[in-house]
Parts: C-alpha cells; structure tokens; sequence
C-alpha cells in the first residue's frame, strides 16, 4: 500500500477508483474502465500536466504509467493508467 495520505502541492488528496456505469453492447473497453482513478481535492487552477506528471512519479505517489487524464471539473481528475497495478497502490485499502 502506498504512503497515506497523499500530498499534492502540500495539500491532502482523496483518491479512490472510480467505476462508470456502461451500457452493454458499447464500445467502452471494460478494461479501461476497471482502471480508472479519481482524484479530488486538487486546486482548481491545477493543470491536467501536473496531475500527470506527479502520478507518474513513482517516488511521490508510488505511481505508473498514465494513459489518458481528464479534468472532470474543478479539482477533480480521471486518470487511466496503462497497467492496472499503477493505480492500486494509491487507494486506501479498507
């Protein structure tokens, strides 16, 4: 399990994974959708690179390779990682 809590430009950040609801029969890979993390509690004038770059640090959040980010909304983000490992070790295990 990685380091809790998680700081970000020194503030704390809740991460947890993060499951779409699919329709059957669309395109949607399940795999991509097993693998997505939010993150919340970011600045809102955060940019989606910095985001980016500290999740792939393993030394700061025990991170992977991301393959997409998006910014839902204010302080909040979507992360795809290309290996579902990347994500496991930044969510609370309870």
């Amino acid at each position: 399990m990685g380091k809790l809590p998680l700081l970000f430009n020194e503030v704390q950040i809740g991460v947890e994974k993060f499951q779409p609801v699919v329709e059957v029969g669309t395109e949607d890979s399940q795999e991509d959708s097993e693998m997505i993390l939010e993150v919340r509690g970011v600045s809102p004038s955060t940019r989606e690179d910095k985001v980016m770059m500290y999740f792939e640090n393993t030394r700061q959040s025990g991170g992977g390779d991301v393959k997409t980010i998006i910014k839902v909304e204010d302080g909040v983000f979507h992360i795809i990682f290309e290996e579902e490992q990347g994500m496991f070790c930044k969510i609370p295990k309870y």
